[in-house]
């Protein structure tokens, strides 16, 4: 009878100290499920504050504020420029990968261009966007006038001339510059011809042309 007791006391506490051992190995399993978790997260935002600080006509610097995990919510993030702009009625998209921490120069830009960007931040379960920037870039010199668009000819007193405008104007040409010998004159941007008058006959002549913008470029006709 004492045996009995002993062997059903022994039972007892070995089964107390099994359910003791699992309710203690639940309680380690915890703390390694919730860690789980928050790693398998996204980004809790998008990239903050983020604004243009320098424009020039083919590129630009934008800046942003500093993110860390809490934001990124895993150590392996990816942070990406996207953007897009119409040239000749052709829409281009382009991105780049940023690996800088707080600014990025976006370079090799049009001039006079209308761009369109945002950042996104993205791990590996998902992304979060900035708010969209929209952005004109400045303008740049213009390039020359097109040789096989100048027409016209000489007259006893006078030689006319058209042109087309620039194939690339990188801004808006507000002015045109035509130089012969000691004679300059300005034509406003607007009908691409000109006269030019009290010309001496029999005599050649050379013109050089500049059109303006903030800038200078020059073509001998």
């Amino acid at each position: 009878m004492i045996k009995y007791v002993n062997e059903s006391a022994s039972l007892h506490q070995d089964a107390h100290h099994r359910s003791t051992s699992d309710r203690s190995c639940c309680r380690r399993d915890v703390p390694f499920v919730s860690f789980l978790l928050n790693l398998a997260s996204n980004p809790v935002h998008g990239p903050q504050n983020v604004e243009i600080v320098d424009i020039r006509a083919r590129q630009l610097t934008l800046q942003w504020e500093p993110f860390g995990y809490a934001v990124t919510r895993c150590h392996s993030y990816n942070l990406t420029v996207q953007y897009q702009y119409v040239f000749n009625q052709q829409q281009y998209e382009a991105e780049e990968v940023i690996q800088t921490s707080s600014h990025y120069t976006l370079r090799g830009l049009r001039p006079f261009m209308t761009i369109r960007l945002r950042l996104l931040l993205s791990n590996p379960e998902g992304r979060m966007e900035s708010e969209e920037l929209v952005v004109q870039t400045e303008e740049d010199v213009p390039g020359a006038v097109p040789l096989e668009s100048i027409q016209g000819g000489p007259f006893e007193e006078k030689i006319y001339i058209q042109w087309k405008p620039p194939n690339e104007t990188n801004g808006v040409i507000t002015l045109y510059e035509h130089t012969d010998g000691w004679i300059q004159s300005e034509h406003k941007a607007g009908t691409p011809e000109i006269n030019i008058v009290e010309c001496t006959p029999r005599r050649q002549r050379v013109l050089r042309q500049r059109s303006f913008e903030q800038d200078r470029s020059e073509q001998q006709l």
